[in-house]
């Protein structure tokens, strides 16, 4: 394995999690939590009583299903109940798999060959399930080894595992989200978000917008996306900016296709979304 192959493989993550959500956590909605990382995530549903916010949809889980999520969509969990909540997840860079479905097989069909927010959820047949969670446990053993020999092993487990959900995704019946009563209330306000990102987007002008009081609008985002407006904007910025940068535009311009009129903060923003400056980020995806 050369040095930038094996680069990309150390930064494979693995993360199963096991926990009864708190009684206190769920009062204050803090078992809601909004992810954003530069990797491409593999999220498989073991157990519990949640929902899953991705971009604009609702989705409701049950034991084995799969999502594949870009780094650039909106995800967000939502525990309804204190039931045992236990998941699995796979997280690793675009450019490992890139340069993996070299192969011949495209590795990220599943992830890029969909509108954004669109098509996440996988459901695998109880065959296909079968082998997934193998391929998993494997996995999950291998980082007990941090040597390079692993490294090898776990891009070729993550080859296995998204070379089976590709498959799986393609059989997967499609439109399977579920649309809450305030969310048809909301669907409305994320599109006006997405087509003024440059724009004047504070909760005054989006309440007077569509005639909603501010705390109506509060409410709303909290209850069906788990997170603030305001944070939700500033992703929705985060994740354009990062568009343009990756089509030539410079900081400054993308900043202000942005709405952000303030280059520092800018700056500060986009690192804080996603781990680098903006000036870096183009540089290296270049």
């Amino acid at each position: 394995m050369d040095s930038a192959m094996a680069q990309w493989a150390s930064q494979i993550e693995f993360v199963r999690t096991r926990r009864i959500p708190s009684q206190d956590a769920l009062r204050q909605e803090g078992t809601r939590k909004s992810h954003r990382h530069a990797l491409y995530e593999v999220y498989r549903f073991v157990s519990g009583d949640v929902e899953y916010f991705i971009e604009n949809r609702m989705h409701e889980l049950l034991p084995g299903h799969l999502f594949v999520i870009r780094s650039d969509e909106f995800h967000n969990l939502s525990a309804k109940s204190s039931a045992l909540y236990e998941k699995v997840a796979v997280r690793f860079p675009r450019e490992l798999a890139k340069e993996l479905s070299a192969f011949g097989t495209d590795l990220l069909a599943c992830f890029d060959n969909r509108p954004r927010g669109a098509d996440n959820k996988v459901v695998p047949d109880a065959r296909a399930s079968h082998e997934i969670d193998g391929i998993l446990s494997r996995m999950e053993a291998l980082f007990t080894d941090a040597g390079e020999s692993s490294l090898a092993l776990r891009a070729a487990c993550l080859t296995e595992l998204l070379v089976r959900i590709n498959r799986a995704h393609q059989a997967t019946d499609r439109d399977m989200t579920r649309k809450p009563a305030v969310f048809d209330k909301l669907s409305p306000v994320l599109s006006y978000i997405d087509e003024h990102l440059e724009g004047d987007l504070s909760l005054k002008t989006i309440s007077r917008q569509f005639f909603l009081s501010v705390s109506v609008l509060c409410m709303l985002f909290r209850e069906t996306t788990g997170v603030g407006m305001h944070e939700y904007i500033t992703f929705r910025r985060v994740s354009k900016a990062r568009e343009l940068l990756l089509r030539g535009a410079s900081v400054g311009e993308a900043g202000i296709s942005c709405g952000f009129n303030d280059y520092a903060n800018f700056i500060r923003t986009f690192r804080k979304v996603t781990g680098m400056p903006p000036g870096q980020y183009r540089n290296q995806a270049r």
